[in-house]
């Protein structure tokens, strides 16, 4: 039996139905993938209440660190943090580490526990 020949493209028939699978997969697939891409690289994307860890905890000086860089260390949560930079703001620099003991919520104990993971070294200009 001989093929027919279409009027489009003068496929036959077989041929034609071929290249309209293959096209729908085409089709089907760059939906899917723009689907997994809005899914999964969406920018927009905030997640709260998560804590960063590391391994193990850095070493940070307590004049210079940031609220976020303080939130690592153990023991330290968003509260601690900002009241460690909100003294720091209204008294000056850290001149030892106890004086982090006058920091409203942080305690000996806590200090005892950071002292392995911060120093406390003298902004430029100022010294003993």
């Amino acid at each position: 039996m001989a093929w027919r020949r279409t009027q489009w493209f003068d496929l036959s028939k077989r041929e034609l139905r071929v290249l309209i699978v293959a096209a729908g997969l085409v089709m089907l697939s760059l939906v899917a993938l723009e689907l997994v891409r809005a899914l999964t690289w969406e920018e927009d994307i905030r997640v709260e209440g998560v804590r960063e860890t590391l391994p193990r905890a850095p070493v940070l000086d307590l004049n210079t660190a940031a609220e976020h860089e303080l939130r690592l260390l153990p023991g330290i949560g968003e509260k601690t943090a900002r009241a460690i930079v909100s003294y720091r703001d209204e008294h000056g620099a850290f001149g030892s580490l106890d004086e982090l003991r006058n920091v409203p919520g942080v305690g000996p104990k806590t200090v005892e526990n950071l002292s392995t993971h911060i120093i406390c070294i003298p902004p430029k200009g100022e010294s003993d």
